[in-house]
């Protein structure tokens, strides 16, 4: 049953996630001082410092995440594939928790892999002529993984039932404002515990829905 899930959640979800990851790569490589004209010019900036790399992995990170999620609840309901799931020798908890923990992993894994390969080209000698520490990666570590909550509020908004210009979009409204607060908080003392309560708050909200919700 797992094995069947995990492969059909993995199956639906390769497509976004390769042209997410090639997207990715893409104006990553304006980072590596690789020029890809007429696309635009490759980067003179210290890497992970002072350039656009950090706006255009936000914008390619929030298409994909809300992508995910849409994918795996609200194109599932338009296709009455919930109405089959629900009917499995499986509770309702365990199904939604198994597209999560996928819909996340594929996001951090396909999301991480530009950042990876830039920091080993930045911290490979005389690759560039800037000073690099490891500790530069952190604040685009921390935008990866503050887009989380744009996944969550996108999957909540996806399982929900009622109006798209209404209620339906509260859950992914409300999620770009929590990433920007905890992507912006200048404390990781207070970034990381509003964080952890909103990703508790949005989990908690999918599982209910996903237990009440009449899906027939």
């Amino acid at each position: 049953m797992w094995r069947a899930m995990i492969y059909k959640e993995l199956r639906e979800l390769c497509g976004i996630a390769a042209l997410a990851t090639a997207a990715l790569f893409l104006y990553s490589g304006s980072e590596l001082r690789m020029s890809f004209r007429p696309l635009f010019e490759p980067s003179q900036s210290v890497p992970f410092l002072g350039d656009d790399w950090y706006y255009y992995f936000a914008l390619i990170g929030i298409g994909f995440t809300i992508l995910l999620g849409f994918k795996q609840t609200a194109w599932e309901l338009w296709q009455g594939t919930f109405l089959f799931l629900f009917h499995r020798p499986a509770r309702r908890n365990d199904l939604i928790v198994s597209k999560l923990t996928i819909g996340l992993a594929v996001y951090l894994i396909c999301s991480a892999l530009p950042i990876v390969c830039v920091a080993l080209w930045a911290a490979t000698p005389g690759t560039h002529a800037s000073p690099f520490e490891w500790s530069m990666t952190l604040p685009m570590w921390w935008l990866w993984l503050s887009l989380t909550l744009i996944y969550l509020g996108a999957f909540t908004s996806g399982l929900i039932d009622g109006k798209w210009y209404g209620i339906r979009l509260m859950p992914l409204a409300t999620s770009f404002l929590a990433t920007t607060a905890v992507y912006f908080i200048p404390w990781w003392w207070v970034g990381l515990p509003l964080f952890v309560v909103s990703c508790v708050l949005y989990v908690t909200a999918i599982l209910f829905v996903a237990r009440t919700r009449d899906y027939s």
